[in-house]
């Protein structure tokens, strides 16, 4: 059943994903921008604190003596705040990321942060903004690397960031106390964009909003912007990086003009050729639009504000709209609000419905009013936005554990049930004012579970300090919530030890994680391990490190890392001292694969893994000339793996590979590895009924002559590649509300045009037969002829509503099979039967127009198939 197979397809992807968190954070994991999508995730949605809070009893021995609190070890010395010694410096050594080379002559800038909490979500908002050099020039260091890819940089503070930008490479690492030196900072392979926006008579637009927009088909987001000169041009600067190091399928990208325009004006770019030229956008007759912001008592903001800004039709359902740009589906402008509180959208569409959408302090809660936008050329509407009048405030003052009021100190915390533990709402990090106090803007809930409000103060390296809790209103209606004065105490010892090397020497800078078990799903039994981005420490320069949060458990693992090089994990109990974690000497397997060269680089993935216990395993893409390199392997025996990363397909393996400690290991199996004739690449375009391409779709693939589908993709954009092994392939091809079709004997780049499917209503004989929420009973439309298989992983499924009425759009026509599914989908479970085909259900769909058919079901056949999902 398709949606059993896509459930697991999604937690797969989610392992996936969890898996690579893991790995970087235990590499100590932000280096090069190397993947944009994790950095624009951190500005999203932090990750959550410990669950185990609500337990605040302290031992004597765990707390920091009177005269410092941990709150004071988390800040820089008060005679110089985060001032570093004029004679400090940091070696910093900028590296390929792909294969590991130094980069000789690369400009290195040192960035610094006033403040020990350091605000590291700056480049990336920087970026987004298009302002990134602007604020390099005012405010960083340039310095230059020598011939071996070194830079000594003066350390100015202690914290901040340094950005290392060489021809058609740039990246970026953080900096702060216990740093290593050399830092490594990974560059990735980088370009810039450019576009052209002109109106109606072509002539040019200045100062319009361009994004690189990287979108689906339920979200939508902004990973570069610029604004266009006078001449109509605007340049995206790194735009390379936010594809990624390589380019995997699933997303669509665009350059688009950030404004609220109904409908967009966006081009959809090939992922796997960038354009070398400006794209040209044009842009509609539209107006402007200016946005005050005020809070309760009529002032602007104290907190920084970002303003979306979409535009609608006038007939469409706003309730939906708003709903559509608060989960980020919507194609929305973002500004910045000014000090004033005011932000100013330039071209708006004209006759629309606007939408506004503000989030105050970078919390999760969006504050949304609606509006007519301007009716003519030129008239600037004004929109007034009150914060407050649908979100519940929460307000206190932070006070640590000697009763002193936490002034101007970055916050971050959670609301988590009594009862469960579990996470109701996380809220991003925030900062009190001179008295200590703060205000943060909440989901409002109607629920029957008492929660609780978990604050904590973090050090730099985001070791959690101090933390708090208290509790919430059960029902948390909009309107301020006072809390009182809240006391942050110092946070229980978890772990002190030592991180030293083979020979016993210790080792600065390294980064010690805490892992512990965690279930992805309700199975008590699962031994996935999660690591916490607030437990974790930083060694100094005697190799010494401590551990300090909450943890609600007996045992705990802990594991070092350095650079590429990390310890074996050693289970530890609260409140141990003295661990020692051994991170040992490292070695590297190094090649090429020869391609053909319509085989595109990034479609293709390397594995290495350990033949040995604890070996781990480590990941490469290629770079353009198909050259790899995995550092950071402990000796011994590895096996070799090429993937197609699309189909996660093996295309290549070899075993038996020795890996030594401080060696580049070249095997001549590995160099190269020649598949040129073997491996081959076409590429797949799908197109509508207007000749533009679909934004979703999905390809089942397969051999010709054994007729057997192997393969399956499902992707988002403008042009699919798709690897051959052998001389032709038969693929089927599906997208959302249209007929799939099959292609025999493909063996060149081919163009499908896809037609609209017929509408289908499924009226239901006997209403008695629904079920219950959480149950829900669906149809499906599935071929009887050679396709059922292929298109049982495409179908669309069709759910009765309380009317007994079920809607779709049919992927086939001509003689069908009705199947009829009953789910279950609550917080916890989505899980699908199909029920038996007797009576057997069948029908003759048409081309064209809406067809209706009648189904019958048994109710005691429901009930009997729903204990299967209880």
């Amino acid at each position: 059943m398709r949606s059993q197979r896509t459930l697991l397809a999604v937690c797969a992807l989610a392992l996936s994903a969890l898996f690579v968190l893991w790995w970087s954070l235990a590499r100590d994991g932000r280096t090069a921008l190397g993947s944009d999508a994790l950095a624009e995730s951190a500005v999203a949605e932090p990750a959550a604190a410990p669950a185990a809070v609500e337990q605040r009893e302290i031992a004597p021995e765990a707390r920091a003596p009177a005269s410092e609190s941990a709150l004071d070890r988390g800040r820089a010395p008060e005679s110089s705040p985060a001032s570093a010694p004029d004679s400090a410096a940091l070696d910093v050594l900028v590296l390929r990321s792909v294969t590991r080379e130094p980069l000789a002559g690369a400009e290195v800038w040192f960035w610094g942060s006033a403040e020990a909490e350091l605000d590291d979500e700056r480049v990336v908002r920087a970026l987004r903004a298009g302002r990134l050099e602007r604020e390099l020039a005012e405010h960083a260091r340039r310095y230059v690397a020598d011939e071996h890819g070194m830079a000594r940089v003066e350390r100015t503070h202690l914290h901040g960031q340094v950005i290392g930008v060489a021809p058609g490479w740039w990246g970026w690492g953080e900096v702060h106390e216990q740093s290593p030196s050399p830092l490594q900072v990974d560059l990735a392979r980088d370009f810039d964009l450019s576009a052209r926006v002109v109106d109606d008579a072509g002539r040019p637009v200045e100062g319009a909003s361009v994004a690189l927009r990287s979108w689906g088909q339920d979200w939508s987001l902004n990973l570069r912007r610029a604004t266009t000169g006078a001449d109509g041009l605007a340049l995206l600067r790194h735009a390379g990086t936010a594809f990624g190091d390589g380019f995997f399928g699933g997303v669509n990208v665009s350059l688009a003009l950030d404004e609220a325009l109904d409908p967009p004006v966006e081009a959809q770019l090939d992922p796997m050729a960038a354009p070398s030229e400006p794209v040209v956008l044009t842009l509609p007759a539209s107006g402007s639009v200016e946005v005050v912001v005020l809070d309760r008592s009529g002032q602007p903001p104290a907190q920084p504000v970002e303003v979306m800004l979409a535009a609608f039709p006038l007939d469409a359902d706003l309730a939906s709209a708003r709903e559509a740009l608060e989960s980020s589906a919507a194609r929305a402008a973002l500004r910045e609000c000014a000090p004033d509180g005011r932000a100013r959208f330039a071209h708006v569409s004209l006759g629309c419905a606007l939408v506004v959408s503000a989030i105050r302090g970078r919390a999760n809660v969006r504050h949304t009013t609606t509006a007519r936008g301007p009716t003519s050329v030129g008239q600037q509407t004004t929109i007034e936005l009150v914060l407050g009048a649908q979100v519940a405030s929460m307000s206190g003052r932070l006070l640590d554990d000697r009763g002193q009021a936490l002034a101007e100190r970055r916050f971050s915390g959670r609301i988590e049930s009594v009862r469960s533990g579990s996470t109701f709402e996380s809220v991003l990090t925030q900062k009190t004012d001179v008295e200590g106090r703060f205000e943060l803007d909440v989901m409002t809930n109607e629920g029957d579970d008492a929660l609780q409000l978990v604050l904590q103060i973090s050090d730099a390296s985001g070791m959690e300090l101090a933390a708090g809790v208290r509790a919430l209103p059960l029902s948390l209606t909009p309107g301020v919530h006072d809390l009182g004065d809240i006391v942050l105490a110092s946070s229980p010892l978890l772990a002190e030890g030592t991180v030293v090397d083979e020979l016993g020497q210790p080792l600065q800078g390294a980064t010690v994680n805490l892992l512990a078990p965690r279930a992805l799903t309700p199975d008590p039994g699962s031994s996935i391990l999660e690591v916490s981005p607030t437990l974790r420490a930083h060694t100094d320069a005697a190799g010494r490190f401590t551990l300090r949060g909450a943890f609600k458990g007996d045992e705990f693992l802990l594991a070092a890392s350095l650079g590429e090089r990390s310890s074996d994990s050693r289970p530890a109990a609260p409140g141990v001292r003295d661990i020692v974690l051994v991170i040992g000497r490292t070695g590297a397997l190094v090649g090429r694969v020869q391609l053909d060269e319509s085989v595109p680089r990034s479609a293709l993935y390397v594995e290495v893994s350990a033949s040995f216990e604890n070996g781990g395993s480590g990941f490469a893409l290629l770079a353009e000339g198909g050259e790899f390199a995995v550092r950071g392997l402990r000796p011994g025996i590895y096996q070799f793996t090429l993937y197609d990363s699309n189909t996660w397909e093996v295309l290549a393996t070899i075993g038996e590979l020795a890996v030594r400690a401080d060696q580049d290991t070249r095997d001549p199996r590995l160099d190269p590895l020649d598949l040129r004739g073997v491996l081959r690449s076409i590429r797949l375009v799908v197109l509508g009924e207007d000749a533009q391409p679909l934004p979703e779709a999905n390809i089942a693939c397969g051999a010709s002559d054994s007729g057997e589908l192997a393969q399956w993709y499902s992707f988002q954009g403008q042009a699919l590649p798709i690897l051959l092994s052998v001389p032709s392939v038969t693929l089927v091809v599906s997208a959302p509300g249209h007929l799939t079709q099959r292609l025999v004997g493909v063996r060149d780049d081919v163009t499908v045009s896809m037609q609209r499917g017929p509408s289908v209503r499924f009226v239901l004989g006997q209403k008695a037969a629904l079920p219950r929420a959480p149950l829900a009973l669906g149809v499906r439309i599935r071929s009887a002829g050679a396709d059922e298989d292929a298109e049982s992983w495409f179908e669309e499924e069709a759910q009765f509503g309380a009317d007994g009425v079920a809607r779709t759009t049919a992927t086939a026509i001509g003689p069908v099979r009705f199947v009829l599914t009953l789910t279950k989908h609550d917080e916890t479970t989505y899980s699908t039967v199909d029920l038996p085909d007797e009576p057997a259900r069948s029908g003759v769909l048409r081309p064209r127009g809406e067809q209706v058919f009648q189904i019958d079901v048994d109710p005691a056949l429901v009930a009997e198939y729903a204990k299967y999902l209880e």
